[in-house]
């Protein structure tokens, strides 16, 4: 069957498959040559099920040249982007923005909609992008498009909440958890070229950092950190893990970049990812690519992810426990002392299956932050904005478990493929891989699959099925580090006094440049008036955090829309 394959990413399975579809290895391949050996395979065997059968991160594209049918995939957690753009029967693709831009001869739209999202922070989005005719392929959907034009979509990767019922802990499901996160680690590592690390000094980049030195042995000259202590309060932490396991390539940022060196992040952003992305970290990270390009790091890691899932705090046990009525349970991880455990004890008790709409405490901030909008009544009533931008309020207030809260809320949110897509982009124009191994798919569903009573730990210590995972690996001070609490707010919430004057002239700058497209969107009365505000004021909280979010975004659809 003559077909062409088009590939991005990673195949972890690949011993599996060869096994599975009778291939011997070929060494005289290299792995990216092998890989697509596989999956072209693996094609023939199992058709468009074929993303079914592969674990990894990927994005690909099947043309099949008997049909004249195409056929699109991307891996469930989508760290690699896949776009495209249909134009009645033909069809473009490419796993880059820019790169699609360059294929296609028609013209493109900036999305006035999408703009007004990006302004009220919603724009995040696993299908939709800046461009009215340019799409995404969705984390674990499927996409083929026959001869006619005509599109089918479907999800073929499905997470599985089959934890079993247990009311005590069994050392067993530790151990499980333990090979799977080693795996994910040790599959991602590459072996010919120097690796780098992110290190944060949190208990996920700390887990990574460790155990890939010990994988290494002597990570003396193969592996490098990468730390940003801009907001750190516990800078210690960051060193604990060079020191104790021995990496003397430690690369610290320790300034907050000048307005004039972030717009020059700004505009290597645009031209590498095609567009204002939603996650700007990807931007700020560029001295660290830039640094990987000059040392020649060819795969960096990352701890994100760990939150979604597999570190995740799990602090909804009580919840679980309050509704089965497993009373020893939940006594156990209720913190405080005996006074106070059983005034939380009889509250848990009192509000058992009660489903709040909203997290209290963020609806009051969101809606602080609502009255410091810039975008105009008619277009926010016209798009329905205020009821997308007050659901990221809810968080976990309507769950009462665990694994509900994960598989139907953190682990399918846009951040995860939004962060994801910009931080691959931008490393890739470095010749950097990034790794994101707490995203491995294994992992995620091993953690959904242990009991609850694994996850939350004695006095609601939250990661403890991690924790006691990577004791034997991981520094004891961060293993065992009781606070989340590594990194500062923003800075503009920081360090008000300092940083608002700047901020002030930037958002200053960015109104009177302000791109014609804009101006339909944005309420110029509403938006000198926050301005005046914060020149005659002191700005604290919300007010700060709002001026910097908005000087930020009018910087990126400028220097975008003026570019166009």
């Amino acid at each position: 069957m003559p077909v062409t394959l088009h590939f991005s990413g990673q195949i972890h399975n690949l011993k599996a498959l060869h096994k599975t579809l009778g291939l011997v290895a070929d060494s005289a391949l290299n792995p990216i040559a092998e890989t697509s050996r596989v999956v072209l395979a693996a094609w023939r065997q199992w058709g468009t099920a074929t993303p079914e059968h592969l674990i990894g991160d990927f994005a690909l594209v099947i043309e099949d040249h008997e049909s004249h049918s195409t056929f699109l995939a991307r891996s469930p957690f989508g760290v690699k982007p896949l776009y495209y753009r249909l134009v009645n029967r033909t069809l473009y693709h490419a796993f880059n923005a820019v790169d699609l831009k360059k294929k296609c001869p028609l013209a493109f739209t900036p999305d006035p909609e999408w703009i007004a999202r990006f302004l009220t922070e919603i724009s995040a989005d696993h299908r939709k992008t800046a461009y009215r005719e340019l799409f995404k392929v969705a984390p674990s959907h499927c996409l083929l498009i026959n001869a006619e034009g005509q599109m089918r979509e479907w999800r073929y990767h499905h997470w599985q909440d089959d934890a079993p019922y247990a009311t005590r802990r069994d050392a067993r499901w530790v151990e499980a958890y333990q090979q799977v996160l080693e795996e994910a680690i040790r599959c991602r590592m590459d072996s010919h070229a120097p690796m780098g690390t992110e290190n944060s000094g949190g208990i996920d980049s700390g887990t990574i950092t460790a155990y890939l030195c010990d994988f290494l042995g002597e990570p003396d000259r193969q592996l490098h950190g990468f730390s940003y202590t801009l907001f750190a309060h516990e800078p210690a932490l960051i060193f604990a893990t060079s020191l104790s396991k021995g990496i003397y390539l430690n690369h610290v940022i320790s300034a907050q970049p000048t307005h004039d060196r972030i717009d020059q992040f700004v505009d290597e952003g645009i031209r590498h990812f095609g567009y204002p992305h939603e996650n700007s970290l990807s931007t700020y990270l560029l001295p660290m690519f830039q640094e990987c390009q000059f040392h020649g790091i060819r795969t960096l890691f990352s701890g994100f992810g760990g939150d979604e899932a597999a570190t995740h705090g799990a602090h909804l046990v009580r919840h679980e426990f309050a509704d089965t009525g497993n009373y020893r349970g939940l006594w156990d991880v209720l913190p405080g002392n005996p006074l106070t455990r059983a005034a939380r004890f009889a509250k848990a008790l009192g509000t058992r299956r009660q489903v709040a709409t909203h997290r209290a405490d963020y609806h009051i901030e969101w809606e602080a932050r609502w009255q410091q909008r810039i975008v105009r009544d008619d277009v926010l009533t016209q798009q329905g904005l205020y009821e997308g931008y007050i659901a990221t309020a809810r968080r976990d207030a309507p769950y009462r478990s665990v694994n509900h809260y994960l598989i139907d809320h953190l682990l399918d949110k846009a951040h995860i493929d939004s962060r994801g897509e910009a931080c691959t982009v931008m490393a890739a124009a470095f010749g950097v891989n990034y790794q994101w191994p707490l995203l491995d798919t294994r992992l995620v569903q091993q953690y959904l699959s242990t009991p609850s009573i694994e996850k939350c730990g004695p006095k609601g210590l939250g990661r403890y099925l991690h924790r006691r995972a990577i004791e034997a690996v991981v520094p004891h001070e961060i293993t065992w580090n009781p606070s989340k609490a590594l990194t500062g707010k923003p800075f503009a919430r920081q360090a008000p006094a300092k940083q608002v004057p700047q901020l002030l002239a930037l958002a200053q700058r960015e109104v009177a440049n302000l791109h014609p497209a804009l101006e339909p969107l944005i309420d110029r009365t509403r938006l000198q008036q926050h301005l005046e505000v914060a020149a005659h004021a002191r700005s604290e909280g919300t007010l700060a955090y709002c001026l910097e979010n908005h000087a930020q975004r009018l910087r990126w659809l400028n220097r975008w829309l003026h570019a166009e």
